[in-house]
Parts: structure tokens; C-alpha cells; sequence
């Protein structure tokens, strides 16, 4: 799968919760994929980002590099996740620096 027929998820996407920000940065994030209302799959130059709704915007909780890991830790944060997101997710290069 190359990077143009695959599914890429729309990036800097605004949720009401606000925009996304690195918790040990401070630095923004392109929000990628909400999973539920209070979490959301973000990403930055070299990782899909588990963060959580924080206050006025996203905190990063979890930095992963791999798909399959990435679908195990939402299992343990975000066990309502939605299922269609989890789907999109599963569609998704096995690692970040294919997707990137």
C-alpha cells in the first residue's frame, strides 16, 4: 500500500475540546482520529500520539511508533472506543514512519 492509495486521516483537525498539545512539550499535534469524546489519536513528526481531553485541549499519554501496539494501548485506555475508528485504525501502515 503506498501513501496515496491509502486511507490518511484528515490532519489538524479542530475538536470542541480544543487543539492538541504535547503534555511533555507544550508543542502542538495534528489530531488525527477521535476515538471518544475524551480521547483522540494525534500525531507528530514521528508518532501516532494516544491524548487524552485536557482542560481546553489534548495532553499526550501514550507515543507509539506501531499500529498493532497502538490498537493494544487503546484497548487498555479506551476501552469505549468507537469501533469504526478502531477499524480506520487497523487499515493503517503497520508503522508510523511508512505513514509519515
Amino acid at each position: 500500500m503506498t501513501k496515496d492509495t491509502m486511507a490518511t486521516p484528515a490532519r489538524r483537525r479542530k475538536f470542541p475540546g480544543g487543539d492538541a498539545f504535547d503534555g511533555r512539550t507544550g508543542t502542538a499535534l495534528d489530531v488525527v482520529l477521535e476515538l471518544s469524546p475524551k480521547w483522540a489519536i494525534c500525531r507528530d513528526d514521528y508518532q501516532w500520539i494516544i491524548a487524552e481531553q485536557h482542560g481546553e485541549g489534548w495532553k499526550g499519554r501514550k507515543y507509539i511508533t506501531g499500529r498493532d501496539h497502538l490498537l493494544k494501548r487503546i484497548g487498555e485506555l479506551v476501552p469505549g472506543a468507537r469501533k469504526g475508528a478502531l477499524e480506520q485504525i487497523r487499515a493503517w501502515p503497520e508503522y508510523f514512519a511508512i505513514w509519515a
